[in-house]
């Protein structure tokens, strides 16, 4: 947290509250804003919840705005200009009386199968803000049941866990958006061989008139038969013990060995 006249901030995306977060979603995804100086206010405005003054204390809001230059201000909240880094979900959300669980920080308990069909929506809300996208990108990461414990994942049921998050508050599918968002681009720093190839076989792709990119399910189905066992017990291997192992087949050290 750092302090501006009194009023503190908080300095990281991991440190934002449930509220917080989905009402800055809703300033990045949700049109609630027209220009950069109204992006500016709201920011600052739902950062300072965080301190023992509200936003809605137009006083507070004021004296900060008068006696600080917004270049200061918004140095002081920079992390949020800066990269989305946020890694840790909304823990969960109620669903005509069913609770829906999150995936846990950084998706450390999802299958490389789960992971491969979220970062789909992912990306085609990207290309095409679709709200319907958004329904599939939840129901994905959002399960019931036991916290601890996610069931096996169906992409056969996945439409029909989709249409229940029709009922979801916007601002919630838009924050796990963007926290879905942090966790990719630690994920792709982390593993930057896995997506280095990724990218090559996109391009390839690209080149025979392909214009999707239809997520890791081939880079799955190369790596069946090998260490994880048949397809279907590879789809089942979580996402990070999936991405370590590929990561360090594809580093140059071992490519190189292979040559």
């Amino acid at each position: 947290m750092e302090e501006v006249l009194n009023i503190t901030l908080p300095t990281s995306w991991n440190e934002l509250s449930d509220a917080q977060l989905r009402a800055l979603a809703m300033v990045f995804f949700g049109g609630t804003v027209k220009t950069a100086i109204q992006a500016d206010a709201a920011i600052l405005g739902i950062l300072m919840e965080t301190g023992k003054l509200n936003f809605e204390n137009n006083k507070a809001f004021n004296t900060l705005i008068d006696n600080v230059p917004m270049s200061e201000i918004k140095r002081q909240m920079g992390f949020i200009y800066e990269k989305t880094d946020r890694t840790t979900f909304i823990e969960s959300l109620v669903l005509d009386l069913k609770r829906y669980y999150a995936p846990k920080p950084r998706l450390f308990n999802l299958t490389i199968e789960e992971f491969s069909f979220a970062d789909d929506f992912y990306n085609r809300y990207r290309e095409n803000p679709n709200v319907e996208f958004l329904h599939y990108l939840a129901a994905v990461l959002y399960v019931p049941g036991d916290p601890d414990v996610r069931p096996q994942f169906y992409a056969e049921r996945l439409h029909t866990m989709a249409a229940k998050f029709k009922d979801a508050p916007l601002d919630f599918l838009l924050a796990a958006f963007l926290t879905f968002q942090g966790c990719r681009f630690e994920i792709e720093t982390r593993y930057k061989w896995v997506f280095n190839k990724k990218q090559k076989q996109t391009k390839a792709d690209a080149k025979k008139g392909n214009k999707r990119d239809y997520g890791f399910g081939k880079i799955i189905l190369s790596m069946a038969g090998g260490k994880f066992g048949t397809h279907a017990e590879t789809r089942q291997t979580r996402l990070h013990t999936f991405m370590e192992t590929l990561n360090e087949d594809l580093s140059p050290k071992n490519r190189k060995g292979k040559r």
